[in-house]
């Protein structure tokens, strides 16, 4: 099953990469990064007072991701964007400036989001006895028709 999850993950960063998602983002960098931000969360607030758009209900692993992704377009916190724990003490609210850079950071993340949905999705419907029996070939074909129904492709 690690072969497996090794070849998906492969795959999932292979397509981002092809997309023009940063190459110094991944999973482990994503990681690192949700730990400093767990860190921090206490009492942040927002320092972003003229922002256009605001989500809420987010993890530190967004928040991480988004983090990550603009400090590669070269957005600054508290300028362009920025971030603060929400009243449950569990989620983030993350708001955003109006800028092109933002734009493509948002579409960015949302790239990652429905790339993650195939991914774990994938997951949810090859059992591992399944896996076993499935060439490389065929892996890659699933994922591919995957990335067609989510419009990644």
């Amino acid at each position: 099953m690690s072969n497996l999850y090794d070849l998906v993950n492969r795959e999932f960063w292979t397509l981002l990469r092809s997309m023009g998602f940063p190459r110094e983002i991944d999973d482990a960098a994503i990681q690192r990064e949700a730990l400093r931000i767990e860190e921090k969360a206490e009492n942040k607030r927002l320092m972003l007072r003229s922002w256009s758009m605001v989500e809420g209900g987010r993890h530190s692993e967004d928040v991480a991701l988004v983090k990550l992704l603009a400090d590669s377009l070269g957005l600054v916190q508290g300028r362009d964007w920025d971030w603060e724990l929400e009243e449950d003490r569990y989620h983030f609210s993350i708001a955003y400036s109006r800028d092109p850079r933002v734009e493509r950071l948002i579409r960015l993340a949302d790239l990652f989001n429905r790339a993650q949905l195939v991914r774990i999705d994938f997951f949810g419907r090859v059992s591992p006895s399944e896996a076993e029996k499935l060439s490389q070939e065929e892996i890659q074909r699933m994922l591919h028709e995957s990335w067609k129904r989510w419009g990644l492709i």
